[in-house]
């Protein structure tokens, strides 16, 4: 290797690290038009394609290097990756399980055929090359989150939560060992806990934006799921208070009911709007249309809970009662047939 061609590497290696795949591309491609037959600066380029999701770039570039240089592991684990990439599953495992069997001492090929086995579906298989990765070397952060991820594939949630706790011990600024951390605790039921660590993620690494919206999306989705079925509690408070109404005796106490779930749904509101950062609320707003509406029909709620409490039964205050209950069951209709 030339002092240009490591300087190129070197320089890429940079972007690549600071999640700059199009500038690595540029660096990589301008020494390639000087030194187009050297397989380092082909892995490179490959690795720089398959960062910008161009699969078919970047098997080229990678089966080029492997060409050139038939032992290059990086070479083939980009390879393996950019089949995969393609939706060629079979010849992703199979150029992956020959660099393994080619590399066997190298923790990051067993690494790859473990990301590769899991994304097939075999997570039993990956569980095995992730063990031996972690054996191999246990201080890499990025394979312990693997592993965590394996195991929630297997419902292994304790282990998995483990093992993300150990990567965050390892490197705490590990986003994905805090999004999927989040993610366990989503499946557990913890809504609260988990959108706090998707907006951890998110900060520590603006690059999984993309799935912290989708992920904090779903979690407030799971939420407000709950709060619009809980109005029916309030519809119930509020037919209590016109049929005492009608009777000509007192409403006090279940109007003090239906204010005190009024009080409950401003909460999760309120809650929402200072816990997630409002160019969060909007982006994710924007990908689930759905979740305005559940967020609207809360509102609509807390207004007919304010007035059937605070000012009783009246032509007003009951016409909003009364559509608290068509309103619960369209948003379980749409729950069922959407599933949003």
């Amino acid at each position: 290797m030339t002092s240009t061609t490591g300087g190129a590497r070197d320089v890429a290696q940079a972007y690549f690290d600071s999640g700059n795949y199009m500038r690595a591309e540029e660096v990589l491609r301008s020494a390639l038009a000087q030194d187009p037959d050297n397989p380092e600066l082909l892995a490179g380029y490959a690795q720089a394609r398959l960062g910008l999701n161009d699969y078919q770039g970047a098997a080229w570039a990678a089966h080029s290097a492997i060409t050139k240089a038939p032992t290059n592991e990086h070479a083939k684990r980009i390879y393996a990756f950019a089949l995969s990439g393609q939706g060629r599953n079979a010849d992703a495992l199979q150029v992956a399980w020959k660099s393994v069997t080619e590399h066997p001492d190298v923790y990051i090929a067993h690494y790859a055929y473990a990301n590769l086995l899991l994304s097939a579906g075999q997570a039993q298989q990956a569980l095995t090359a992730i063990n031996e990765a972690l054996r191999l070397n246990p201080t890499a952060p990025d394979s312990w989150v693997l592993r965590g991820d394996i195991y929630r594939a297997l419902n292994w949630m304790a282990p998995a939560e483990a093992d993300y706790r150990e990567a965050l011990r390892l490197q705490p600024d590990n986003a994905a060992a805090v999004n999927n951390m989040a993610v366990n605790q989503l499946q557990r039921g913890d809504t609260r806990a988990a959108i706090g660590g998707f907006i951890g993620a998110g900060r520590l690494d603006p690059g999984v934006g993309e799935l912290v919206r989708y992920n904090i999306g779903a979690a407030l989705t799971r939420w407000l799921r709950l709060a619009n079925t809980c109005v029916i509690f309030l519809f119930a408070a509020a037919v209590v208070v016109m049929a005492l109404h009608d009777e000509g005796r007192p409403t006090v106490i279940p109007r003090i009911i239906a204010g005190l779930i009024t009080v409950g749904f401003v909460a999760v509101l309120v809650w929402i709007l200072r816990r997630v950062p409002a160019p969060a609320l909007r982006a994710v707003v924007g990908q689930r249309k759905m979740l305005a509406v559940r967020m609207l029909f809360l509102v609509f709620a807390v207004i007919a809970g304010l007035g059937i409490s605070l000012l009783g039964p009246n032509v007003v205050t009951s016409t909003l009662a009364g559509l608290l209950l068509p309103g619960v069951i369209l948003m379980t209709l749409i729950r069922w047939f959407t599933r949003h």
